[in-house]
């Protein structure tokens, strides 16, 4: 149901560039269902493999046997290679984060999700355990709900409950093996931006929603997921997707398609933050809810320079800016699911509160 992601080349805007990015799902019985993200190339006008083959057959299937990028004869399957299969066979550590507290419009937030990782073992600074018991216990009650409910052997039973929910979040199947960690990206396409690089070497990232709740951002040349935000709205889903029972109806999580603001401030066709350059991207629910994201992805300028022989950590870390909650927020008690492609444009200041700063335009997000 999601179209394709394809590069526009940055290095020419006349032409796009050859790599296409298929969204795969297999629909179920159970509230889960797996996807996958797939890379291939055009080709002589076709759409073809690693090894230049023709993946698609007259039925508009891609052909068995087949290998996509990252992959090795994969062919149609979703269960099989793609970012899914560069999960279930990495040894890393998987970067999963959330937020729990507050970050509505109006303010400017500038949160670091890399401070709030989801994880059962976190090491702290002394001074900091405080801290971090907080979050871990709102971090629980977002997973169980209200835990007062709950029957003392209920309670007794938590610590290990909530040890397997996290193992699973992160990867784990009950018996503490790699599960298939690539949920459904139902209607979420693909998007993809060049960072820099060359025109022959280009430095790409990509982003989708998946049902499962998260927002994902995976490396091109590797098909490595390198983070993924689980928004605190879709942590108590958690659970169910967990236990993944049949005949229960359908879940969705983040099913919509990202859109971005790239402001290349000097046009030099890389994203270097030492320019103050940005790139923030847009992304709503569409059937998982009434929820917009707005989350800087630009990266840090670490190791970057004018002359770009050392690259800045681009995408990394991602930064939330704020989270409008459909049907809670005040201006937004109207919105319903956030369906819409969220759009930036450039309107005349009179639509905007610029008396702090006047100006002869101001940027707004239509969606």
């Amino acid at each position: 149901y999601s179209a394709p992601g394809v590069s526009i080349s940055r290095f020419n805007n006349l032409l796009h560039n050859n790599q296409v990015y298929y969204a795969l799902f297999k629909p179920s019985t159970s509230q889960l269902w797996n996807g996958n993200i797939k890379k291939y190339r055009f080709k002589n006008g076709q759409v073809v493999d690693k090894n230049d083959l023709p993946i698609i057959t007259d039925k508009n299937q891609i052909l068995d046997g087949t290998s996509s990028y990252w992959s090795s004869g994969d062919g149609g399957t979703v269960t099989a290679g793609g970012v899914g299969g560069q999960l279930l066979d990495s040894n890393d550590e998987r970067h999963v984060f959330t937020y729990l507290d507050d970050a509505s419009p109006g303010t400017f937030h500038n949160i670091d999700l890399t401070n709030y990782p989801i994880s059962s073992n976190q090491e702290v600074a002394e001074e900091e355990q405080e801290a971090q018991q907080a979050f871990d216990d709102a971090l629980t009650q977002e997973l169980f709900g209200n835990l007062e409910e709950w029957s003392q052997e209920e309670r007794n039973d938590l610590p290990t409950k909530r040890e397997n929910l996290i193992q699973w979040i992160l990867g784990k199947d009950a018996e503490g093996k790699p599960r298939w960690m690539f949920a459904d990206p139902l209607h979420s396409s693909p998007q993809i931006i060049t960072y820099g690089g060359s025109v022959k070497k280009p430095v790409v990232k990509l982003f989708v929603g998946s049902n499962d709740g998260l927002i994902r951002m995976i490396d091109d040349k590797f098909g490595k997921e390198e983070w993924a935000f689980l928004p605190k709205e879709l942590l108590s889903m958690q659970k169910l997707l967990m236990e993944n029972q049949t005949g229960e109806g359908r879940l969705y999580g983040v099913d919509g398609t990202a859109t971005f603001w790239v402001n290349d401030s000097n046009q030099d066709v890389h994203i270097n933050p030492h320019d103050g350059d940005l790139v923030m991207m847009y992304i709503g629910m569409r059937r998982g809810g009434r929820n917009l994201y707005a989350i800087d992805v630009t990266g840090n300028e670490e190791g970057a320079g004018k002359d770009y022989t050392k690259e800045p950590n681009w995408g990394w870390p991602p930064k939330l800016r704020w989270v409008i909650k459909g049907g809670e927020d005040t201006d937004f008690e109207k919105l319903g699911q956030t369906w819409s492609a969220p759009k930036v444009v450039t309107v005349q200041p009179n639509y905007c509160d610029t008396s702090d700063a006047p100006s002869k335009f101001c940027m707004v997000l239509l969606f």
